[in-house]
């Protein structure tokens, strides 16, 4: 999945546990089950398809930080969307992968990422985007609902 659906749902896993202790490694491992979600991502897309990852990047930060600037435990919704992209940039971005597989582990991490990926083929495109859609859609509405109140 692109980083904004990976964002946006980190930082519903914070809203729903609060806690930053149990959110961040939730929000951690919430990769790697989206990524068995059947999806696409735009770097599939001929022609331009590669610059509409930022472009949805910045539009899912914009909405993550829009839809809670003003509640109570925005920090820890924040940090774990920033954690739930995480293992992206550890497997693929250099100079981090480097200093990530020096670590013990990581590179069992690094395969389960590899290979739990459930990319559509171009043809099937349409379903990739829908299932972004829906979990980016749950995300949101998570994120925006009001709490009860507690007794």
């Amino acid at each position: 999945m692109i980083a904004a659906s990976h964002l946006i749902a980190g930082g519903a896993v914070g809203k729903l546990s609060r806690r930053a202790w149990i959110a961040l490694p939730i929000a951690f491992a919430s990769h790697y089950v989206m990524d068995l979600v059947p999806h696409s991502c735009f770097n599939m897309l001929p022609g331009a398809g590669a610059y509409w990852g930022p472009v949805f990047g910045v539009l899912g930060v914009s909405a993550l930080v829009a839809v809670t600037f003003r509640q109570h435990e925005r920090w820890v919704i924040w940090a774990a969307g920033l954690i739930a992209c995480l293992p992206d940039p550890l497997d693929h971005a250099q100079p981090i992968s480097d200093w990530f597989h020096l670590l013990p582990g990581s590179y069992c991490l690094t395969w389960v990422h590899r290979n739990i990926h459930c990319d559509v083929t171009l043809t099937h495109c349409a379903l990739g985007f829908v299932t972004q859609a829906v979990v980016v859609g749950i995300a949101l509405w998570v994120l925006t609902r009001k709490r009860k109140a507690s007794r």
